[in-house]
């Protein structure tokens, strides 16, 4: 059992680290770095950032039910997991949206009140000229919006016995998609929670109770997977509307969603070992801090890099890497990992096991 709690470990952790550099590196060459000067670089349709944020939610999925084996169906089961996950989630999550604002304030670009505030608690809102997707302060909140989402439904469900609780919250997601069709709401946070990309987190749980009863794939089924997901990544193409619309619809399950899917089956569906894992466990435990924090820390070295005069693009792009990667280590190790851990003694929500510890960590 510890072996196999491990293997998973591993996965989860790769799949961490890869997704939230995939991100960050796409911000920084795509989004930042063209403000600096030209990249010889083929346009970009986003593709690979969206695979990524799949992949998170497809992990998120995997890791809810695997972490709450001890929680299924226990008295008081609901409060002990909305406390971990705000534990989790919330402090890194306020402190880098304080970074961010405190980014815009430098450059002179300072958010309204009320979209802070908005942003503070994942009440998503329009922007006037920006109608694809519903907006935030730290762009890539958007994505913890669902993962907030599909906790909330998960704290209710986790009452029932595992596989009740998973077929519970897999329902919900697709009675909010069913009424988002059918209703087409107008308030953003409506419109957000009822957009087909949650369903990506079913998938997930699916492959967390097929894991845990002893499923596996034959390795050579697993490369083929982790092949045909690096094939459908080259081979399909993201709407040439995306960045107009942002659809995360049901096209956007089939070009970002089932990607990851392979991908993760491909890692998670039987044993992995990871080389220079210490490394990789590290960098994916500070993979949350660098997801968030790597958007403010973009912004303000494009103004500094931009006040110096410099104009070597390439050069920003590393610099920018290096320095999220080692921020997100530092303040990992400093301030999140010593604050989770007081409060939850604090609230008393218990302290997991090492290797289940591992597999509660968001994103």
């Amino acid at each position: 059992m510890l072996e196999a709690a491990t293997q998973r470990v591993q996965a989860i952790q790769l799949i961490r680290v890869l997704a939230a550099f995939t991100v960050a590196a796409w911000h920084f060459i795509y989004l930042f770095a063209p403000r600096i000067g030209p990249l010889p670089l083929p346009p970009t349709d986003g593709q690979l950032a969206q695979v990524a944020v799949c992949a998170f939610f497809i992990v998120s999925g995997y890791v809810m039910v695997i972490s709450s084996e001890k929680l299924f169906a226990r008295p008081g089961a609901s409060r002990t997991f909305w406390l971990r996950r705000a534990i989790r989630i919330l402090p890194t999550y306020w402190l880098a949206l304080a970074a961010m604002v405190a980014a815009f304030w430098l450059r002179g670009m300072m958010p309204p009140l009320d979209n802070i505030a908005r942003s503070a608690v994942f009440w998503l809102y329009w922007t006037p000229g920006i109608t694809a997707f519903p907006s935030t302060v730290l762009g890539v909140a958007w994505t913890l919006f669902y993962e907030m989402l599909f906790y909330l439904i998960f704290g209710f469900a986790i009452l029932r016995c595992r596989n009740v609780a998973v077929i519970l919250t897999g329902s919900a997601l697709v009675v909010l998609v069913v009424l988002g069709m059918a209703l087409q709401p107008a308030n953003a946070v409506l419109f957000a929670a009822t957009r087909p990309i949650s369903l990506v987190f079913i998938a997930g749980m699916a492959i967390a109770i097929l894991v845990r009863d002893g499923w596996t794939l034959p390795m050579p089924v697993r490369t083929l997977c982790i092949l045909g997901g690096v094939a459908m990544i080259a081979g399909t193409k993201t709407p040439e509307s995306f960045f107009e619309t942002f659809d995360t619809g049901f096209s956007h399950i089939f070009w970002a969603g089932l990607p990851a899917l392979l991908l993760c089956l491909g890692l998670l569906a039987g044993r992995l070992t990871v080389p220079g894992f210490a490394i990789v466990d590290r960098l994916a435990d500070a993979s949350y801090a660098l997801y968030l924090f790597h958007l403010p820390i973009g912004v303000t070295t494009e103004w500094a890099w931009m006040k110096l005069g410099w104009t070597d693009p390439w050069s920003f792009v590393a610099m920018t890497l290096s320095l999220s990667c080692l921020s997100a280590l530092a303040f990992h190790s400093v301030a999140e990992r010593p604050l989770v851990r007081r409060l939850n003694r604090l609230f008393g929500t218990g302290r997991p096991a090492k290797a289940e510890a591992k597999l509660s960590v968001a994103p």
